[in-house]
């Protein structure tokens, strides 16, 4: 990718009785006609992502893609499924991206810097780390 794009992120609370985790949802970078249609690539972390969390990588289970709508949506889910409050949102801008791996440059409320998505090599999770400020990037 040669051009750097920059998209909107959320980091969504989703509660469910006392159990909890934290969905990271990133615009995907496919051109559509309008941007409600456009999808939100979403990872399952269970440490919440703010920075003092993030000196360590940390796992992020795929989920199925997201609606637009939960760029902004907060409230209950349908079918029983719990409640969702946004805890961060912002723009990153898009650095590298294939199938196994998103390099973006988050500037969010909390969540602020150069981060890597990738996908193990084994099964089908993925790891969510911090990367180190250099120049080119």
């Amino acid at each position: 990718m040669n051009t750097t794009i920059s998209l909107p992120f959320v980091v969504q609370k989703h509660y469910k009785g006392r159990v909890f985790h934290w969905d990271l949802m990133l615009q995907r970078p496919i051109e559509g006609a309008n941007p409600e249609d456009r999808f939100l690539a979403t990872w399952q972390l269970t440490v919440e992502p703010v920075m003092e969390n993030l000196d360590s990588p940390v796992s992020a289970l795929p989920l199925p893609d997201h609606r637009g709508i939960y760029l902004e949506y907060q409230g209950p889910i349908t079918h029983n499924r719990g409640y969702c409050q946004i805890v961060d949102c912002g723009r990153y801008d898009l650095l590298e991206y294939s199938e196994n791996l998103w390099r973006v440059r988050f500037v969010g409320r909390q969540l602020i810097g150069l981060f890597e998505l990738k996908k193990n090599t084994v099964g089908d999770s993925w790891t969510l780390a911090r990367c180190p400020q250099t120049d080119k990037l």
